[in-house]
Order: C-alpha cells, then structure tokens, then sequence
C-alpha cells in the first residue's frame, strides 16, 4: 500500500461513516473533540487508533504518543494528513445530517489538492460529478 492509497481509504471512511450526530464530541460542546466521547464514539484519528482507550484525550494526533497508537494504514498516510483528518472531524461547519456539508466538501478537496490525492479516488466526490 502506498502513502496516497492510505489516505484514500482514511478519506473515504471518514467521509462515509461521519454526519453531525455521530462525530465524537463533548455533550455540551461541539466543538470540543475527543478522542473518545459519549456513547463509545471516537473522533476521525481515534478510529484509525489499535486502541483509542490509551489516547492523551486532549493532545494532538502528531504527539507521539497518541501518533504511536495509530494503525498501520494511518502511520503510513502520516501525520500532516491524519491532522487534516482530525480537523475536517472538528470542524461543525464541516457536518449536517447526512454528511459532508458544502464546506465540508470544499475542505475535502483542498486537501485532495494538498496532499495530491485524485479526486476520482474519492466516491462523494466522484457520486457529485
């Protein structure tokens, strides 16, 4: 697997699996991530984690401590991306109901352009064309 192919699958189920509901922030807050939050949600970086219990709940994905804890695929996309990652999730502007929000999409493709992932390698963006 090659570094973009890591960041297309990451991208992919983040994009697929967050709406504003089910993002993995404090009750009365959000926009207050955490790693893990209520209901045994985690946000975007703690679900690519081997185990998201040992996470530092409030330090960044690119510590070292909270890096070390990623899955294989996640080390490999590395840590420029899964920070974008875990900023896409944060973002509340970025989420409705059913996903990705105009800003959120915007906010994909500027890191499709960042980090030179195809865009045709990402299926919402693909279902939009």
């Amino acid at each position: 697997m090659t570094q973009t192919e890591a960041q297309i699958l990451i991208l992919n189920d983040v994009i697929s699996h967050y709406n504003i509901n089910n993002r993995s922030v404090s009750e009365n807050n959000s926009r207050n991530c955490l790693y893990n939050g209520p209901d045994g949600k985690h946000c975007a970086a703690a679900r690519w984690m081997i185990d998201p219990s040992q996470a530092r709940e409030y330090g960044s994905i690119i510590e070292e401590e909270n890096f070390k804890l990623l899955k294989p695929e996640a080390k490999l996309a590395g840590e420029r991306f899964m920070k974008a990652i875990q900023q896409l999730h944060d973002e509340v502007e970025c989420w409705d109901e059913k996903g990705l929000t105009f800003i959120g999409i915007t906010e994909v493709i500027y890191y499709c352009n960042y980090f030179g992932i195809p865009e045709d390698k990402i299926n919402l963006l693909k279902e939009l064309k």
